[in-house]
């Protein structure tokens, strides 16, 4: 099926006002200074977790070049939190660490001065009682124990033992099938990780020089400096398979949003941030209303939650954290970036997989499709990479108890020694 039919039978099936998954999808609003493409749409969920929250917790929002694909991926964002939220108790067991298990602080938690500092997190230990769910390692195809809160959005069931993290939904994705969603997730943990390394530790990128064609993007950015919005695109270093790409507006009055992309194909992963920042501009003129921010958030510390750090560098005052990015001066042109050696989806699966394997992680999934949604087609995924640094939000929330944060620059020629943890960069990142 090609993108028309599949959003057509997907919004039948999902989309009701009075019994649907989903009660509405619709166009996302934005001002006539946004470009289209791409094209942004809304889907609200039912009251999937029958609290009663603000509409913003029920929304999600999907991006696309056409109409179509937007939807699709609006309604796939939707399947995501749902699936996430409704934990399945037949699949899972509770107690000590089963052989071949991925253990929690395989995860990256957090480090021994940071418990000592009083975090409201349980300190896991080998001994623990946690809950586990059954996944699928991804180099060996065997069946491997995940950490259950890890894979779902709400703890299951509400054991104080198995609240070691923030709940984030790093390598949650839905895809037309299983190898897209895996796929997905993956690159989402790749994309995060390179970028939570790169910011903590102060790492340069590589500009690369306004594209004139062969991206979409080239296009959205012309269209941006007509209204005066300077737009930035810069590489950052990973050791892994795909790029991780960096795409960053820098508005008439200094503040900056940002949009990040990964992709095997350099066009494609310009393209998916330059994406994604067209669909986080809007919500950020909404955010921004009311200019309380610029008051509130003075300080890193008075970063707390997941809206405050984008709406911290939309202070133009604080224009001058990103400085390090291009403190290099190191170019390229997007010809310039190598295309990836496999083209077919599943083989650029395994291309990615082999990536990540082969730079000490071990990478699992766990398919928590429901259902209800199962019979349609689309699959729900969590993956997990060991030692990939994850997404925080919050000041003092930083997961600091994996190595990898530390030794990476050093082995990717970037540092001659490794930063301590007081010598990360304390600025708060400017991901929402």
């Amino acid at each position: 099926m090609n993108d028309s039919q599949d959003a057509i039978r997907l919004t039948a099936a999902l989309v009701s006002r009075r019994s649907g998954i989903v009660t509405d999808l619709s166009p996302q609003t934005r001002g006539p200074q946004e470009p289209s493409p791409p094209h942004l749409w809304n889907a609200t969920l039912t009251h999937y977790n029958f609290r009663n929250l603000p509409i913003a917790m029920r929304l999600t929002g999907g991006k696309g070049l056409t109409e179509d694909a937007a939807k699709l991926a609006a309604l796939g964002e939707a399947m995501e939190r749902y699936a996430a939220f409704h934990w399945d108790p037949s699949r899972l067991q509770i107690g000590p660490v089963p052989a071949n298990a991925i253990t929690p602080p395989e995860t990256v938690l957090y480090s021994a001065a940071q418990y000592a500092g009083g975090l409201p997190f349980h300190q896991w230990s080998p001994e623990s009682e946690t809950t586990w769910i059954k996944g699928v390692d991804l180099s060996s195809g065997q069946a491997v124990d995940m950490p259950a809160s890890l894979v779902y959005l709400v703890g299951p069931p509400p054991r104080a033992a198995d609240y070691f993290t923030a709940v984030t939904s790093n390598g949650l994705a839905a895809g037309r099938d299983l190898n897209h969603a895996i796929l997905g997730g993956l690159n989402e943990i790749i994309e995060r990780d390179a970028f939570m390394i790169t910011w903590l530790n102060k790492l340069p990128a590589t500009t690369i020089e306004t594209p004139q064609s062969g991206c979409y993007a080239a296009q959205i950015i012309s269209h941006y400096e007509r209204f005066g919005v300077n737009i930035g695109l810069l590489s950052l270093y990973t050791d892994q398979a795909p790029y991780v790409i960096m795409a960053i507006a820098q508005e008439q009055n200094g503040s900056r949003v940002v949009g990040l992309g990964c992709d095997c194909d350099p066009a494609t992963a310009v393209d998916k941030a330059m994406f994604e920042l067209c669909q986080l501009r809007p919500g950020m003129a909404a955010r921004m209303q009311g200019g309380d921010y610029q008051t509130r958030l003075k300080t890193y510390a008075d970063v707390r939650s997941i809206d405050d750090h984008p709406l911290f560098h939309a202070i133009p005052a604080h224009a001058g954290e990103f400085d390090f990015l291009t403190s290099t001066g190191a170019q390229v042109t997007l010809d310039d970036l190598p295309r990836p050696p496999v083209t077919n989806s599943d083989d650029l699966l395994d291309f990615t997989i082999a990536g990540a394997v082969n730079a000490g992680a071990r990478v699992a999934y766990a398919d928590i499709t429901t259902a209800d949604i199962a019979p349609l087609g689309p699959r729900v995924v969590r993956v997990i990479a060991t030692g990939m640094q994850p997404i925080h939000f919050g000041h003092g929330q930083v997961r600091l108890g994996g190595d990898r944060l530390f030794e990476a620059p050093v082995k990717w020629g970037l540092r001659t020694t490794q930063l301590t943890e007081n010598g990360l960069n304390q600025c708060p990142h400017p991901l929402a």
